[in-house]
């Protein structure tokens, strides 16, 4: 049932340095040079650590999957109306270095969430004056650390989340999933996909508003549309960086030559 998934492993070791020689190949002045320096020493409040310490510490997996839900409608605001309920979970992986800071700010009490512990999981969820501003909407939202595994959890109800650790119905088996993917790469450093069913959502309300002119006509608007419209069966895209350099593969209605260009546009200006 997922309509919008992606998974990235996001390792930020070697930022600092990268940023630093591209700053020097530009002929950047020693005094922002000097400046970028001092903000990388800056401490962070409640880590124990520096900017640079903290990005050579990320090193982690991110995941992503939202689920909207046709079953149940979730009231917005005109000019949006209704739409089907969304329901998402977040897992973070190999975060296990920054819960002692994490856990400390959740425990404030401004922020009104409520802890419990089990089998080495910390579960924060909403206390009484937040749970009544997001329970009018049907949600229970929850963030939950797994203490063991350093896997750190963000769902929109425990029912939901619960749902997605079961190992049962996975997007995997999923046919459109299946068949969207179907040709591309099964690993990589980046995946995502979108369902056909949140394509014509999306197109659908998009267009609803363009006619009720809340948002401009513009090209890259229509060239959006146009791309959605395009989705028969879903769009996915897989990125792999190694050392033999990066390699992309995808299923979507947009030109990959038309992509590489806008690429190379956005070069060309960031040498200038």
């Amino acid at each position: 049932g997922t309509d919008l998934a992606m998974q990235m492993k996001l390792n930020l070791g070697n930022v600092q340095e990268i940023i630093r020689e591209i700053m020097i190949a530009g002929g950047a002045e020693d005094g922002d040079i000097d400046q970028f320096d001092e903000t990388m020493a800056e401490d962070i409040p409640d880590f124990g650590m520096n900017v640079s310490d903290m990005l050579k510490k990320v090193d982690v997996n991110i995941n992503i999957a939202l689920d909207m839900d046709a079953t149940e409608k979730l009231p917005l605001p005109d000019p949006v109306g209704a739409i089907d309920k969304p329901r998402l979970v977040i897992r973070v992986d190999n975060i296990k270095w920054a819960w002692a800071a994490l856990n400390k700010q959740l425990e404030m009490p401004e922020i009104g969430l409520v802890r419990s512990e089990k089998d080495g999981v910390v579960t924060y969820s909403a206390g009484e004056g937040l749970a009544m501003m997001t329970n009018q909407f049907g949600y229970a939202p929850l963030l939950s650390m797994d203490t063991k595994k350093g896997q750190l959890w963000v769902s929109t109800s425990a029912a939901f989340l619960k749902r997605c650790k079961s190992g049962e119905n996975t997007l995997v088996e999923d046919e459109g999933y299946q068949a969207t993917m179907k040709g591309l790469a099964k690993k990589g450093n980046m995946i995502s996909y979108v369902s056909v069913d949140f394509a014509k959502l999306m197109l659908k309300k998009g267009e609803q508003l363009k006619e009720q002119g809340v948002i401009p006509d513009m090209p890259e608007l229509n060239d959006m549309f146009k791309q959605l419209k395009g989705v028969k069966i879903g769009a996915a895209s897989v990125y792999t960086r190694d050392e033999t350099g990066v390699f992309l593969s995808s299923r979507s209605t947009q030109s990959n030559k038309e992509a590489i260009q806008e690429v190379e546009k956005q070069l060309e200006k960031a040498m200038k």
